[in-house]
């Protein structure tokens, strides 16, 4: 069975943490401020799932055999590519194009990459593999992603509640996005990006030219979760030999 609306709003109820201009909100599917669009959101859902559209707006996932939204598939023919088009239009129709970021937005990002997976490929077939496997999981599990949370691949010290502590300060902040500080210094690559500001930070690298990321940070508000150094700063850079036996005696006395 395809995802209907009200497993949409049992999704939503998980105990997750929103605050709104400093209160915390109970149950975002209740509120004032995101019924509505909730609402909404669960419209695709129930009209995906009904007997007179499932056929047309869903397939059998490869993997998981569940129906999903068309939106993920990777057609390998005109009449597929014809009818995917059709669930985008089916699902456009509901709000007259209005609701903005549905949910077949980032799955069809996902599905344009996995589609020229060959290019990853040519690069690192590791990290091919690594798309691939996050877009079938994505695919059968279909989440509504609204971050996208970004790390540096040298600070081996990086803290495991980091994404928690991301999530908790742009929520309790009302920021738009989130990134790490210890010592007095932010980190800006270990950070939490919105979604929603995706088609911003093009506009600002493509047609501005910005290529510092705290220039364009400096343009939202961004919220911070504070790490102490005492006795490793956690976003500690290991680039050099002296860095990787600094961190290896800092295990060896762990």
């Amino acid at each position: 069975m395809a995802k209907t609306g009200a497993e949409h709003l049992k999704s939503l109820q998980d105990g997750r943490e929103v605050y709104l201009n400093g209160k915390k909100v109970d149950d975002v599917t209740t509120h004032p401020a995101y019924r509505n669009a909730v609402a909404a959101a669960s419209a695709l859902y129930d009209f995906q799932a009904h007997p007179d559209h499932i056929d047309y707006m869903t397939f059998e996932s490869p993997t998981s055999g569940e129906r999903v939204n068309r939106c993920w598939q990777l057609t390998k023919s005109y009449e597929e590519l014809v009818t995917r088009r059709k669930a985008v239009e089916g699902w456009s129709r509901l709000s007259g194009g209005w609701l903005g970021r549905s949910p077949d937005h980032i799955a069809s990002s996902m599905v344009g990459q996995v589609m020229g997976l060959p290019v990853f490929e040519k690069h690192s077939p590791e990290r091919a593999k690594a798309l691939w496997n996050y877009f079938e999981w994505a695919r059968d599990n279909a989440p509504g992603c609204d971050w996208v949370a970004s790390f540096a691949c040298d600070a081996p010290f990086a803290p495991a509640d980091l994404v928690a502590r991301l999530l908790e300060a742009v929520t309790s902040m009302d920021a738009d996005m989130a990134c790490a500080a210890s010592g007095g210094r932010d980190h800006p690559v270990f950070a939490l990006w919105p979604v929603r500001l995706a088609g911003a930070l093009r506009e600002a690298v493509v047609d501005r030219g910005v290529r510092k990321v705290d220039v364009w940070t400096g343009e939202y508000r961004l919220a911070r979760a504070e790490y102490g150094t005492d006795p490793v700063d956690p976003f500690f850079n290991v680039n050099r030999p002296d860095d990787l036996a600094a961190a290896e005696a800092l295990l060896a006395a762990a």
